[in-house]
C-alpha cells in the first residue's frame, strides 16, 4: 500500500490505539462499499421530492459508505468486533456511546477477526 504523507500521523494513531485495523484480499476491496453507496445516493434521489428528510439521510449513509470504500482501498477498516463491523461512530467515541448496525455490511463482505 502506497503510504500518503498527509494525514499518516492521524492513521498510524487509529492504528496504533485499535480504532482502525489493516486488511488485506477481499476485506481491501471498496467495490462493494461502493456498490452499496452509489445504490443508497440512487435511492435518495428518488425519494427526494416526496421526502426531503429521508433523502438527506439516505445522501449521509451513500457519503459513508464511499469513505469506508476509500478506507478499505487503503487497506484500513474500522476495528472489527465479534465478526461484524461496528457502528459508523466518529472515531474517539467508545461502542457503549452507540448502537451497532449490522446491517451497514454490504452482502459479501466479511468481517475478519483482528
Amino acid at each position: 500500500m502506497a503510504r500518503w504523507q498527509r494525514g499518516e500521523a492521524a492513521i498510524e494513531q487509529l492504528l496504533a490505539n485499535g480504532e482502525l485495523q489493516t486488511v488485506s484480499g477481499s476485506a481491501a476491496d471498496g467495490d462493494p462499499w461502493l456498490t452499496k453507496a452509489r445504490r443508497t445516493l440512487s435511492t435518495a434521489t428518488v425519494v427526494a421530492d416526496s421526502d426531503p428528510e429521508s433523502a438527506w439521510t439516505l445522501a449521509y449513509d451513500a457519503a459513508r459508505f464511499a469513505c469506508t470504500a476509500l478506507l478499505a482501498q487503503q487497506g484500513v477498516t474500522r476495528q472489527l468486533a465479534a465478526g461484524i463491523l461496528p457502528s459508523m461512530r466518529p472515531f474517539g467515541t467508545s461502542s457503549a456511546d452507540s448502537s451497532s448496525d449490522s446491517a451497514d455490511v454490504p452482502p459479501g463482505l466479511t468481517a475478519q477477526p483482528g
